[in-house]
């Protein structure tokens, strides 16, 4: 191949090999092209730095503003991988939530994070139903002490009533809100001509 002055490829032992002519000497370099340089989390941070690009159409100068470092740093990731620091990581979340939130959160748990905690998103919020912390008999309980302090009589002379009137409620498939509205006296209706 010395003499010629267009490269070409040729492939050496499975490994894609790329010839380049130089006045000297013919120099192969071997190149993977199946192999995404990873970090030490296997996370392959040019093709991650790729979605990224993409997803804010930014170019390789405003991306390396963004992770703040230099473009020639953003090529080497590029090419041979590396790692980010967690603030990197963090900046690319919060700059990627608004048009692609999957990658955000992606990026979020590589910063060792989350979308909540960078204040991206509400955390969750989960409250116990009162059931799972309060046994039932107590529940029932408080509703036997609302009925006797309304009639002005002991609880325990309320439950027999109460459980009477709750036991013909669930025989005739009426919900609490069908007894209530039952129960409750009718408005008084608007005077005429007031």
């Amino acid at each position: 191949m010395s003499g010629d002055s267009d490269d070409s490829t040729a492939d050496f032992q499975g490994v894609p090999v790329i010839w380049l002519s130089v006045p000297v000497t013919s120099v192969a370099v071997f190149v993977d092209i199946h192999r995404q340089p990873c970090d030490k989390e296997g996370v392959a941070l040019g093709a991650l730095l790729s979605r990224v690009q993409g997803t804010l159409r930014l170019n390789q100068k405003e991306l390396a503003d963004l992770i703040g470092c230099s473009a020639r740093t953003v090529i080497r990731y590029y090419k041979r991988g590396g790692h980010l620091a967690p603030v990197s990581y963090e900046r690319l979340a919060r700059a990627c939530h608004p048009q692609d939130p999957a990658l955000a959160a992606e990026l979020a748990t590589l910063a060792g994070k989350t979308l909540a905690s960078l204040g991206l998103e509400p955390p969750a919020v989960l409250l116990p139903s009162p059931t799972s912390t309060v046994s039932p008999r107590y529940l029932a309980d408080s509703i036997v002490c609302a009925a006797a302090e309304a009639m002005q009589a002991p609880p325990n002379a309320m439950r027999p009533a109460l459980l009477a009137g709750l036991e013909r409620a669930a025989a005739l498939k009426m919900s609490v809100e069908d007894v209530l509205q039952a129960l409750r006296p009718p408005r008084p209706a608007k005077p005429k001509g007031g």
